[in-house]
């Protein structure tokens, strides 16, 4: 499971993250682990094995960025999508045979 700690800010604005675990995916939403509060998101991982980095870009602007240095992150879970209904998918054949062709030639 991802556990991470910030360690310095980066060039473009955004945070270095140090982590164990598994490697965090490309999108994954990074959270103050204490408080659960929005931080941002992976934008990439870095380094080797031994001691791989996350860059987390998207910060939230509202937070004190300095003051972050030291914290411990992690990921938060993703919310469940609503099932949708399945009886009027894009693209189906059956509904559009006729689609782009004309009968009066």
């Amino acid at each position: 499971m991802f556990a991470g700690v910030i360690e310095s800010k980066s060039h473009e604005g955004g945070f270095l993250v140090s982590f164990t675990g598994s490697s965090p995916a490309l999108e994954s939403i990074i959270i103050n682990a204490e408080s659960g509060i929005y931080i941002g998101k992976i934008d990439a991982v870095l380094g080797n094995t031994n001691s791989p980095l996350a860059h987390v870009a998207h910060i939230d602007r509202k937070l004190d960025l300095d003051a972050l240095i030291g914290v411990e992150v992690g990921i938060r879970a993703k919310k469940q999508r609503e099932e949708r209904d399945r009886g009027f998918e894009r693209g189906r054949r059956d509904d559009h045979s006729n689609r782009g062709r004309r009968d009066d030639r």
